[in-house]
C-alpha cells in the first residue's frame, strides 16, 4: 500500500499543531525543572543581618520568598524592595541590587525567570502554597 506525500504532510501538520495546544501553557507553568527558585542572600538597609531565601516570585512590588534558615519549610514572605539593603543571588553576581531600590527592568525579568513561579503568584496558587506550607497567610515584611 502506497502512502501519498500529502498524507504524510497532513499527519505531520496535525502532530505539530496538537503539540502547540497540549501540555502546560505559560499561565500554568508551576516551577523550574530543578524544582525550586534561585537562592538569594538578603540583608536589610541597616546591613546587620544576612538571611538566605528561595525566590518564589519577583514582582514590581517586591520578592515572594521562602526562608531557608529554618529547619523544614520556612515561612513565606513578601519583601518590598525598600526593605532590601542588599540582595545577592546564588552564582549570579550580575543580578545583585539593593539600597532600597527595585532592580532595573532587565534584572527584574531575569530574577522573575529564575524564580520558582515565573508567571507570578495568583490567588489560586497563593492558596495552594499556604496549604502546602501550612500557613494562614503570606507574611509581609514591610
Amino acid at each position: 500500500m502506497k502512502r501519498h506525500p500529502r498524507y504524510a504532510v497532513s499527519v505531520l501538520l496535525v502532530v505539530v499543531l496538537s503539540g502547540c495546544t497540549v501540555g502546560q501553557t505559560h499561565n500554568r507553568l508551576t516551577s523550574l525543572p530543578r524544582g525550586q527558585g534561585i537562592s538569594v542572600l538578603i540583608s536589610p538597609p541597616s546591613g546587620t543581618v544576612v538571611r538566605a531565601y528561595e525566590v518564589l516570585a519577583a514582582t514590581i512590588d517586591g520578592l515572594y520568598l521562602r526562608s531557608l534558615h529554618l529547619i523544614g519549610e520556612g515561612p513565606l514572605f513578601l519583601l518590598p524592595y525598600e526593605r532590601i539593603g542588599r540582595a545577592q543571588f546564588e552564582g549570579l553576581r550580575q543580578l545583585k541590587f539593593g539600597g532600597g531600590q527595585p532592580p532595573d527592568g532587565e534584572r527584574l525579568e531575569q530574577i522573575r525567570l529564575m524564580s520558582r513561579y515565573p508567571p507570578g503568584i495568583d490567588d489560586e496558587l497563593r492558596q495552594e502554597l499556604l496549604r502546602a506550607y501550612e500557613h494562614d497567610e503570606i507574611q509581609s515584611l514591610d
